[in-house]
C-alpha cells in the first residue's frame, strides 16, 4: 500500500512540473508575441524594451571591463560600412551601435538591441575594407534576425526545464 502512495506522489509531481513548464512556455510566447499577431518586421514592445535594457547593461559592463579603442578613422570607416549595409534593408527597430575594443582577440559579436562588438585584433588581421564589410554584414544578420535574444530565451528555457527536472 505504501508503495502505491509513492507512485501517486511521483505522478502528481510529474503532472505539476509539466503544468509549470506549459505555463512558462505560454508566458514566453505571450511576452515575445506570436508571428501571426505582429506585422512583418515589427517587434513586440515588451521584447523591444527588454532588448534595449539588455543592450544598455551589456554596454556598461563592456565599458567597465574592457578598453574601448580610440581610433577615429577606424570608427568612421566602420560607421560608413554599416550605414551602407543598412541602407539596403528594412530599418532596425533600434539604433545600431558598434564598439571597437582594444584587444588582440580576433572576433566580432552581436548582442541584443543592436550592439555589435568588434575586437581590434580582428581589424588588424583584415586585408581590405571588403573583409570588414563581410564581418559586419554577418553580425548585422544576427542583429536583424534577433539571434542573441532567441539564444538567450532558448538558454533560459533549457535551464528552467533542467531545474524542474
Amino acid at each position: 500500500m505504501r508503495q502505491g502512495l509513492y507512485i501517486i506522489r511521483d505522478i502528481a509531481i510529474l503532472i505539476a512540473a509539466l503544468l509549470v513548464l506549459f505555463l512558462l512556455s505560454v508566458g514566453v510566447v505571450r511576452l515575445l508575441g506570436t508571428k501571426e499577431q505582429e506585422k512583418p518586421g515589427s517587434v513586440p514592445a515588451v521584447a523591444l524594451s527588454l532588448e534595449l535594457t539588455l543592450k544598455s547593461l551589456i554596454r556598461e559592463s563592456i565599458k567597465n571591463e574592457q578598453r574601448i579603442a580610440e581610433a577615429p578613422l577606424v570608427n568612421q570607416s566602420i560607421a560608413a560600412i554599416s550605414k551602407r549595409l543598412l541602407g539596403a534593408g528594412d530599418p532596425l527597430p533600434y539604433d545600431l551601435e558598434i564598439l571597437v575594443l582594444d584587444s588582440p582577440v580576433v572576433n566580432a559579436l552581436a548582442f541584443p538591441g543592436g550592439l555589435i562588438v568588434v575586437y581590434s585584433g580582428l581589424i588588424e588581421r583584415l586585408e581590405s575594407p571588403e573583409e570588414m564589410a563581410a564581418v559586419l554584414a554577418h553580425e548585422l544578420g544576427h542583429v536583424v534576425h534577433r539571434d542573441a535574444m532567441k539564444n538567450l530565451i532558448r538558454q533560459i528555457g533549457l535551464s528552467t526545464l533542467l531545474s524542474l527536472l
